[in-house]
């Protein structure tokens, strides 16, 4: 390590708005868009699939594919994706100072979280 104090900084729900100021979880904006609904999308894809997925033994796309035609939806698996990175990136502004502050005040800031690849990449 560099021997300069460290902040950890997780990103969903410290970084992250995880309720999108008052608008819920991410799942209602795809909901809205699609019609996929929260139950659906756990039974078909995060509960089979979400552990495989975010440890990195599995890719996102095929598994949410399958699990869209699983529910009969037609959507683009990428249409899906966007739709759920988009509504779930709501950051918390006194987080955001916070990392900003402690950058320049050089403290190293780092992310520990848990992500799939491309949400990573997306962040």
């Amino acid at each position: 390590m560099n021997g300069r104090p460290t902040l950890a900084l997780d990103v969903d729900g410290v970084l992250l708005d995880s309720e999108r100021g008052g608008h819920g979880h991410w799942s209602n904006e795809l909901e809205r868009r699609y019609g996929i609904t929260q139950p659906q999308l756990r039974d078909a894809f995060f509960a089979p699939y979400w552990d495989d997925v975010v440890n990195g033994r599995r890719a996102i796309e095929p598994a949410l594919e399958h699990a869209l035609r699983t529910i009969g939806c037609e959507v683009a698996v990428d249409d899906v994706l966007e739709c759920w990175f988009e509504a779930d990136f709501v950051p918390i502004d006194r987080s955001i100072a916070l990392a900003r502050a402690a950058a320049a005040a050089d403290i190293s800031v780092a992310l520990v979280t848990n992500q799939d690849r491309r949400r990573a990449h997306y962040l």
